[in-house]
């Protein structure tokens, strides 16, 4: 979910986004927090873990407490379902199977934004949104706002799957790769790209096509071919050790400043693992 709190009773969400585990530290749910502008404008990425490989759908820690309090107003936003409204895909996840309170029965004031393919504005920040290739429907999200911009892609497979083994190169014939282009244009000269990496390419090549997650050696050819100034390897595989996150940020770091070598780029994105309780900070440019 991504946050957007303009005070103290007042709050935006653009997209929940149920997964797997995204930081590297399990716990019940994990931020990563980005200021942009002043210290009264923040936009929180939240990404709900699982607890010992078992996802859990207990929503007394899917939903962020403030939603029970009737002092609270909030607005939602999120993909609008093939089937029904954002508001419908999370009254079906409140079910009594799953919890005893209906969303209905929020204490908050909740107001629910369905979202396509597009932008618009929040706040001092313009939010811009893609289809990303997943097994069920999920948005990808571009934020700019005084200069800055940042985009938070989880979720996603290349759309040639042959390119999770091979890596990335932009395709000029406008056809083998013309989606994976077209999704390396939406995050363009971004300072901060936040990208699903869950897999190596030897792990993705023994079964895991189709599983809707990206491999570290395509995200970091994309990041290249997109000129990113910041690459936060994002989605950790749940199986993973901090030592072998660690040893994945090496290796990206490594690939990057090969290819970068070869291909005679001046610069090469900072790449680190996204990590519970880290903060980046941007200063609004002139």
């Amino acid at each position: 979910m991504i946050l957007s709190k303009k005070n103290n009773h007042e709050f935006s969400c653009l997209g929940w986004i149920f997964g797997r585990v995204s930081f590297r530290t399990v716990s019940t749910f994990n931020i990563f927090s980005l200021h942009l502008l002043d210290p009264s404008l923040f936009l929180w990425i939240v990404q709900f873990t699982c607890q010992g490989g078992v996802f859990s759908f207990s929503n007394d820690m899917l939903l962020p407490l403030q939603l029970f309090n009737p002092g609270f107003t909030w607005n939602v936003f999120g993909p609008q379902g093939l089937a029904g409204s954002f508001e419908d895909t999370l009254s079906g996840q409140m079910k009594h199977d799953y919890f005893p309170v209906t969303i209905k029965q929020l204490g908050a004031k909740v107001t629910y934004h369905d979202l396509v393919e597009g932008s618009f504005q929040l706040e001092g920040v313009r939010v811009k949104t893609r289809y990303l290739n997943h097994t069920v429907l999920t948005l990808g999200y571009k934020l700019e706002s005084g200069g800055i911009s940042i985009a938070y892609i989880t979720d996603h497979e290349p759309f040639n799957h042959r390119l999770a083994v091979e890596g990335y190169e932009r395709s000029y014939d406008g056809s083998t790769n013309s989606e994976d282009d077209r999704h390396v244009d939406f995050f363009i000269g971004v300072n901060l790209l936040i990208h699903d990496c869950q897999y190596t390419a030897q792990e993705y090549g023994q079964g895991k096509t189709g599983w809707g997650h990206s491999t570290v050696e395509y995200v970091v050819d994309i990041a290249l071919a997109a000129s990113v100034k910041q690459l936060a390897l994002f989605h950790h595989d749940p199986n993973r050790t901090d030592d072998q996150v660690d040893e994945i940020v090496r290796y990206a770091q490594e690939r990057a400043t090969d290819i970068a070598k070869r291909k005679g780029l001046s610069t090469v994105p900072e790449i680190w693992a996204a990590a519970e309780g880290t903060d980046v900070t941007f200063g609004e440019r002139a």
